[in-house]
């Protein structure tokens, strides 16, 4: 009688081996960046939630009283109410409106990148915030440490802020805003195109000082590009709109540059009665 053979599986080969291997390379490879984009929109998306948090905080301040802005001071005070001149000692964000609305949480005016990533921090001679709550500009000689804690990555509209810029552009061109001073919200004619946060810039924007202005006028303030090259901006309805930096940044050049449909969204009656007619921008 004649033994039968057992028969063994074969063991892979090396050229088995190696196409495995390159299966499970190709399939990291095209996993990675889904993963790292999901990453990214997870980010954006909490950093919109933190905007969202700080509109809500602004409509209950409007709430509380008589539907009215303050004169300044919603992040911080930029301007001293008395002077109309800046005040750096009172540059802290417990001295804005929103600090008690936001249960005194720091981080709710940072976005998650800003906090991780250093090509976000503040750069020097921008504005930081030390452990004490003493704001200062960075390289001052301060030895500040840490900058991150004392950042803020937000912005409000200049139009929000009776002494700021936006509306001595106006008063230098002899022309009378068509709002109240301040600005009350009865004024603003569409919540959902009238801008109350934006995402700003810390690479393009010298001196983050709590106030964005139009890039139509000063040009110095711009949009972040953090976010699949672009940022967030927050609605007085409440609601976030993601924006591409390159479009809401750039302005039409002469004589269209207060024409840009991003411009409006700064001014309270969507520049009806003070801008000329809207181009495709």
């Amino acid at each position: 009688m004649v033994a039968q053979r057992i028969k063994r599986p074969s063991a892979f080969t090396l050229i088995e081996l190696l196409v495995v291997v390159a299966v499970l390379a190709l399939l990291l490879a095209l996993l990675l960046p889904v993963l790292a984009d999901a990453k990214r929109e997870a980010k954006k998306t909490a950093c919109g939630t933190h905007i969202k948090a700080l509109l809500q905080g602004i409509n209950t301040y409007l709430t509380e009283n008589n539907d009215t802005f303050p004169y300044n001071g919603i992040i911080f005070p930029k301007p001293d109410p008395k002077t109309g001149k800046p005040d750096i000692t009172q540059w802290t964000l417990p001295n804005g409106i929103l600090w008690s609305r936001m249960n005194q949480e720091t981080q709710m005016y940072i976005c998650p990148i800003d906090m991780e990533n250093n090509m976000y921090r503040p750069l020097p001679g921008q504005l930081v915030q030390d452990s004490a709550g003493v704001v200062h500009i960075n390289g001052d000689g301060s030895n500040i440490t840490g900058s991150a804690m004392g950042y803020w990555s937000y912005s409000v509209n200049t139009a929000l802020n009776s002494l700021g810029q936006f509306r001595k552009f106006f008063t230098s061109q002899g022309i009378s805003p068509p709002w109240s001073d301040p600005l009350k919200r009865i004024n603003i004619h569409s919540e959902a195109e009238f801008l109350y946060i934006i995402e700003e810039d810390p690479k393009q924007s010298p001196f983050n000082d709590e106030v964005f202005d139009a890039p139509a006028f000063l040009g110095n303030d711009a949009l972040t590009d953090r976010h699949f090259n672009g940022g967030n901006l927050g609605f007085a309805d409440g609601h976030v709109e993601w924006m591409q930096a390159l479009l809401f940044n750039q302005v039409p050049p002469p004589p269209n540059e207060l024409s840009s449909r991003y411009t409006r969204w700064f001014f309270p009656d969507g520049g009806a009665t003070t801008l000329p007619p809207p181009s495709g921008n």
